[in-house]
Formats: C-alpha cells, sequence, structure tokens
C-alpha cells in the first residue's frame, strides 16, 4: 500500500514537474512574443511619426512654392470625385465647357508615343472644350487623369489637336481661342500586364467622369 502511494507521489510530482516546464515555455514564449510586438509597435510608430515629418515638410513646401497647385492637389486627393458626370456629358467651369469623351485603346500601334510600345499601350481621351468666355482659355491636360477598373493610374504620355482652335504650347499648356469650340487628345500610357483590363474613370479636380 505504501509502495503503491510512493509510486503515485512520484507520477504527480513528475506530472507537476512537467506541467511546470510545459508553463515556463508557455510563459517564455508569451513574453519573447509580447517583447516582438512592443518592438513592431515602437517601429511603426516610428515609421508613422517619420511619415507625418515628411507630409508635412511636403505640404509646406509646395504651399509656400505654388500655393495654388497645392490646393488643387488637396482637392484632388480628398474629394474622391465630389462632381460626376458620364463621359460624353458636359460639365460647366465659369464660362467654359468641358466634355471628356469615352477612353479609348489603340489597335493599329500606329500611334506615336513617348513611353515604350513594348511595355506600354496608348490608350487616347479626347476633350472638348467649348470657350464661352471672351478671353482665351488655358488648360494644363497634365490635370487630368485617368484609371483602370482596379483603381490603377495611367502614366501621363503627351497631348495632340488638329484644330485651328488650339494652340499646344507644351504637355501643361494648351491655348483655347476665344468664343471657340476646340478638340485636344490626350495620349496615356497603360502597361501592357494591365491591357486587357479597362480604363474607367477619368478625374480633373474634384471631377469625374466614368461609364
Amino acid at each position: 500500500m505504501k509502495k503503491n502511494k510512493h509510486s503515485i507521489l512520484i507520477l504527480l510530482t513528475i506530472a507537476f514537474g512537467i506541467g511546470l516546464v510545459t508553463m515556463s515555455g508557455l510563459l517564455f514564449s508569451a513574453m519573447s512574443e509580447k517583447s516582438k510586438l512592443e518592438k513592431k509597435y515602437e517601429s511603426l510608430k516610428e515609421d508613422k511619426e517619420r511619415i507625418e515629418n515628411i507630409k508635412t515638410r511636403f505640404v509646406n513646401y509646395v504651399y509656400t512654392v505654388d500655393s495654388t497647385l497645392a490646393s488643387e492637389a488637396m482637392d484632388f486627393t480628398l474629394s474622391v470625385g465630389e462632381y460626376r458626370y458620364q463621359f460624353g456629358e458636359p460639365a460647366l467651369f465659369d464660362q467654359t465647357e468641358i466634355t471628356v469623351g469615352e477612353p479609348k485603346k489603340d489597335t493599329s500601334g500606329l500611334l506615336a508615343m513617348e513611353h515604350d510600345k513594348n511595355e506600354y499601350k496608348a490608350v487616347t481621351v479626347t476633350l472638348t472644350i467649348n470657350n464661352k468666355d471672351t478671353s482665351n482659355v488655358v488648360l494644363n491636360p497634365r490635370k487630368f487623369f485617368a484609371s483602370d477598373e482596379d483603381g490603377e493610374y495611367l502614366g501621363f504620355d503627351s497631348v495632340f489637336s488638329n484644330d485651328n482652335t488650339v494652340a499646344i504650347n507644351s504637355d501643361s499648356s494648351v491655348v483655347f481661342q476665344a468664343g471657340k469650340e476646340g478638340h485636344v487628345t490626350i495620349i496615356f500610357a497603360m502597361k501592357q500586364s494591365n491591357a486587357s483590363k479597362d480604363v474607367t474613370k477619368v478625374e480633373f479636380g474634384k471631377n469625374n467622369w466614368t461609364k
């Protein structure tokens, strides 16, 4: 009987020892994981502070150098399409009416591009500008942004027009004659790897055009 009690006591001692070792191991693992999480948190906190610092420096620089551009950038970033239109629907800006046509992929391969055609596909968007003002209107085509069905933006490539009512000074400066209507086509560069996707949106400031 005493032998059985002694055996049971030994087994209980062993079991307790195993349990204690297991608990110690789990506790050590938990403490180690806690330490990793704390380090990760500190790292993320430092990253956030660094990003905030970069953002503050960027905003201060842009607002100081070109406050108009900074204001437009904020409108574009924060508005998420405050004013929405369908492709082909005109939008009125003071005395100027802007109509954005539906994006078209170049299937001929003949359209000249600044980007490498082996890596990018040309997508054209035609703007119709009806300038009802008595003064010429200058428009920056680079302020128009096209994106595909997944929200990925296409790169700006170039701009052209065949209208005699339009004067292209540069990719960022196109003049439309007073009291006239003119057309300008923007060429966007779409990655060949995304060429099967639809281009579904064009944005300009707080405005966007979709199907």
